[in-house]
């Protein structure tokens, strides 16, 4: 914080119970200052209880909710953004198909696959997030997320072995 103070600075903080845990009074600090540094604080977390529990709720002033099946923490992920509605929770917690597998569920957030025969899928709808703006407007966004980039962050042992193989034909063609 002190080295983007006044530099209109953005600090990501992935998996963001670690920092509740190791230093939770850092975190209130954080969101008591950082608007006067001009500091953009973002915490990333799989259980929003966390940062809720941890009195965070106050510095919170817009933020992003995916799917999570878990409906006390979409509960908790909603009241971060003063948005604890019951129909918004379902839609946070909803599963990707319908009951006895007749189909897509439309209203899920997860990202959305047909399963052909043949076992190719084909992307219906990416994944959707509800946003929450300055003013705790909730608006759903499709998020987007190019092949390009699947290909380059894919953890698949295939899709591994294949970008080694690139690299390393590249790497002979560049001798």
């Amino acid at each position: 914080m002190v080295s983007l103070s006044g530099r209109a600075g953005v600090l990501h903080m992935d998996e963001g119970w670690v920092m509740q845990q190791a230093a939770p009074d850092e975190l209130e600090q954080i969101g008591r200052l950082a608007r006067s540094q001009n500091v953009l604080p973002m915490l990333y977390t799989q259980t929003p209880s966390g940062p809720l529990n941890a009195g965070l709720k106050n510095f919170t002033s817009r933020g992003a909710i995916g799917h999570i099946s878990d409906e006390f923490e979409a509960r908790a992920g909603m009241s971060l953004f003063g948005a604890e509605n019951d129909e918004l929770v379902s839609r946070v917690t909803e599963k990707e198909y319908l009951s006895g597998g007749s189909g897509v569920n439309w209203n899920s957030l997860k990202a959305l696959w047909s399963t052909e025969p043949s076992g190719k899928r084909t992307l219906l709808r990416p994944a959707v997030f509800f946003h929450s703006d300055l003013k705790n407007s909730i608006a759903p966004v499709e998020v987007w997320i190019p092949q390009s980039f699947l290909d380059l962050a894919s953890t698949n042992p295939e899709d591994v072995r294949r970008r080694e193989a690139k690299r390393a034909l590249h790497g002979t063609l560049a001798r």
